[in-house]
């Protein structure tokens, strides 16, 4: 490994794609839910797998989709799209 190009310490390691790849991040988040009652909080629980599962539809349904993951932190969704580019490079 060339000197000058030597990863800093504590650094992470990762080869990086041979190909370019497209798609799409999508964030969601619930403002003020930290301020939910239980009442409001099932209520929201409910909503996010709603939320979660129309998502999932729509991209498939709109989207040519290599792959799609969905991470949730509290309050807040995350989609990861890899799209699929039909006839280019």
């Amino acid at each position: 490994m060339d000197v000058r190009s030597a990863p800093k310490e504590g650094a992470f390691l990762y080869e990086s794609p041979t190909k370019h790849k497209h798609g799409l991040v999508a964030i969601l988040d619930a403002l003020g839910a930290a301020a939910y009652g239980p009442t409001e909080i099932d209520r929201f629980m409910d909503s996010r797998d709603v939320v979660l599962r129309l998502a999932q539809e729509k991209a498939e349904e709109m989207l040519e989709v290599n792959l799609m993951s969905t991470f949730t932190f509290n309050d807040t969704i995350v989609f990861a799209l890899e799209l699929k580019l039909s006839g280019r490079a």
